[in-house]
């Protein structure tokens, strides 16, 4: 079942895409979606993998897994918002836009979103300074590399590696628990460190040779 939703996942928005009819709330009850069927998944293998466990540690230790994907996710997500924004993409809609045309649920929606995922991107520091200095195609073309490295972010990786573990579980049941630690809260959180310092690089960088460029020019 959680493979056909992410099939169906990836298959509602290239449909909208390819007719030209995508929508805010569309976009918003595809990533609340995801969130149910992410929890909820994390619930059982958490159980499967842990049965017969029986140290105090391990269900929190289940816990740090789960807001180890999470914010990560926000990261890809916040970070993908802000990269189509200043290319030719364009983005989601400003909450000014959301209150006055959408409905109930809609409106939760956003709030619920924006009470997450756009605090995660303040707390690590948000897009840069060198956007507003560059074109969308030169944003486009500078920042390339950094956010193909943060698409790996994304719970469709996530998803990946949890499959990969669900299959060494039939054969190394027992370690099962410790492979998911090492994977996603520890290797996953190195390569999120390292995208988010190639940003940041590819940021500092941009800022510097537009200082020299000023200076040359004076």
């Amino acid at each position: 079942m959680l493979f056909v939703s992410v099939v169906l996942d990836c298959a509602d928005g290239m449909l909208a895409r390819l007719r030209g009819v995508g929508s805010r709330f569309g976009r918003l009850l595809d990533a609340f979606a995801d969130q149910i069927a992410g929890i909820s998944f994390w619930l059982g293998m958490s159980y499967a993998m842990t049965f017969g466990w029986e140290a105090w540690w391990v269900w929190p230790a289940n816990v740090v897994i789960l807001v180890s994907i999470m914010f990560r996710v926000g990261i890809y997500d916040q970070f993908k918002e802000f990269y189509l924004s200043h290319t030719e993409s364009g983005s989601i809609a400003t909450s000014s836009e959301i209150g006055y045309q959408a409905g109930r649920f809609e409106r939760w929606m956003y709030a619920y979103y924006k009470q997450g995922y756009p605090r995660i991107f303040e707390l690590v520091g948000g897009g840069g300074r060198a956007a507003g200095n560059l074109s969308p195609a030169q944003f486009e073309k500078e920042f390339r590399k950094s956010i193909r490295l943060i698409s790996y972010l994304g719970l469709g990786t996530h998803l990946f590696v949890i499959y990969i573990i669900a299959l060494l579980s039939v054969w190394l049941h027992e370690y099962t628990f410790l492979i998911t630690q090492i994977i996603v809260t520890g290797l996953m959180n190195i390569w999120c460190i390292v995208s988010l310092w190639h940003w940041r690089r590819t940021d500092r960088n941009i800022m510097k040779r537009g200082k020299g460029q000023s200076r040359t020019s004076q």
